[in-house]
C-alpha cells in the first residue's frame, strides 16, 4: 500500500525578476508551500487554471499587468476564495520607508 503525501498547499508567484522569483520560491518552499512560479500574466493565468493556488504572490512592479493578472485570479479561481498579495521587493534604500 503506497503512502500517501501529506496536504501541500499551492503557492504561485508571478514575478518577472528570476533571482527574486527563486527567493521566494525557497522561501514559500520552506514554509511548506507547493510552489509554481510565473514570469508573464498569460503564464500566471494558465498555471493558476492547472494548479488551483491557495495564494499568489504578484510583484506590484508588473504594473497593470500585475494588476490585471490579479484581479482576474481573484474572479476566475474558486469563485474569489484565493489570497492574493500584491508584493514589492527592492533592496534600494531610497524604496525602504520607516515602518516597511
Amino acid at each position: 500500500m503506497a503512502r500517501s503525501q501529506p496536504f501541500r498547499p499551492a503557492a504561485l508567484i508571478v514575478e518577472d525578476e528570476h533571482l527574486t522569483a527563486l527567493d521566494l520560491e525557497r522561501a514559500m518552499a520552506e514554509l511548506g508551500y507547493e510552489v509554481c512560479l510565473a514570469a508573464s500574466q498569460s503564464r500566471a493565468r494558465f498555471l493558476a487554471m492547472q494548479r488551483h493556488p491557495d495564494i499568489v504572490l504578484i510583484n506590484v512592479c508588473l504594473g497593470r499587468e500585475g494588476i490585471e493578472t490579479g484581479r482576474w485570479l481573484r474572479d476566475h479561481l474558486r469563485s474569489g476564495h484565493v489570497d492574493t498579495a500584491h508584493v514589492h521587493i527592492s533592496g534600494e534604500p531610497q524604496n525602504i520607508k520607516p515602518g516597511q
